[in-house]
């Protein structure tokens, strides 16, 4: 598990070793902390009680509304929240996987016009 000093030298836009954040849960900690301190965005956390397979996270900025579902490097979503995302999107919703922070950073900044 990545410590604090690692995701804030993440953060701080320091080089940190790939292997270090190798957890979910440490990719999606980092790029959290990321949109609310540098792009001043909405987030939290999607719970559905019943509905295990919603998105992580919801992202809100400018008006405009992100879906993003986390996953551990080179991990795939399963059967049942590929369905979800696929259901957010025909309602015109945006759902992105991803994987790792720099992945993460760009298509956030693409989304929400460059924060």
């Amino acid at each position: 598990m990545a410590s604090k000093r690692d995701t804030d030298a993440l953060f701080d836009g320091e080089m940190l070793a790939v292997e270090k954040l190798t957890r979910e849960s440490d990719i999606q900690k980092a790029c959290v902390r990321w949109a609310r301190e540098s792009c001043e965005a909405y987030a939290r956390k999607f719970a559905s009680p019943g509905n295990r397979s919603v998105p992580d996270y919801i992202f809100l900025r400018g008006g405009d509304t992100l879906y993003v579902e986390f996953k551990a490097p080179r991990k795939k979503p399963t059967e049942a929240q590929q369905n979800e995302h696929a259901l957010i999107r025909a309602a015109g919703g945006t759902v992105y996987v991803i994987d790792n922070i720099a992945e993460f950073k760009r298509r956030f900044n693409e989304f929400f016009f460059l924060c």
